[in-house]
């Protein structure tokens, strides 16, 4: 995420980086998503082949997730630039999931969020129609992780309902 000064000519100065957000798709074809999330978590955190997280505990919505699945997450914005003054993060999510639907055509997308910040109410800044609190249940919580994440998710019907309501009345953005 990049900003340059409103009053300056973009010609004239180097955009400074403001932020940043990573975004992944997988393509799970018909492979359920619990045991692909499963691999994927033993992979990054699991130690010497133990489970990473509890397979027995996991939203229900992981059964019905399939196909191209987009994961959005690890959004950060300079403290100085934090506030809708200045850099409006739903509209900065939704264009995320805006490049996620024409570069993939994905099917569902998902994001992990802090406690802290699902309790000032990013679920609906990550536009999350699906959430559950606790979002997995670590058998053993890697360093700067634990079971207080909240799991959001959003099929692609419900992406392409926004877009029509958004477009219709852009005050409800």
């Amino acid at each position: 995420i990049k900003h340059v000064p409103a009053e300056t000519d973009e010609s004239e100065v180097e955009p400074e980086i403001i932020g940043m957000i990573g975004c992944r798709c997988d393509d799970l074809k018909t492979q359920s998503v619990m045991p692909y999330m499963t691999r994927q978590l033993k992979r990054l955190y699991g130690e010497s082949g133990n489970e990473a997280i509890d397979p027995e505990h996991y939203p229900p919505v992981l059964d019905r997730m399939g196909g191209k699945i987009v994961y959005i997450g690890d959004f950060y914005v300079k403290e100085s630039f934090r506030g809708l003054k200045y850099l409006p993060k739903r509209a900065v999510i939704f264009l995320i999931y805006a490049y996620a639907a024409i570069e993939w055509d994905f099917d569902w997308a998902y994001a992990m969020i802090r406690r802290e910040h699902a309790d000032i109410g990013f679920i609906t800044t990550y536009c999350g129609t699906v959430s559950y609190p606790e979002g997995r249940f670590w058998v053993k919580a890697p360093p700067h992780r634990d079971d207080s994440e909240f799991f959001v998710a959003m099929e692609a019907a419900d992406f392409r309902y926004l877009v029509k309501l958004f477009l219709k009345r852009p005050h409800t953005f």
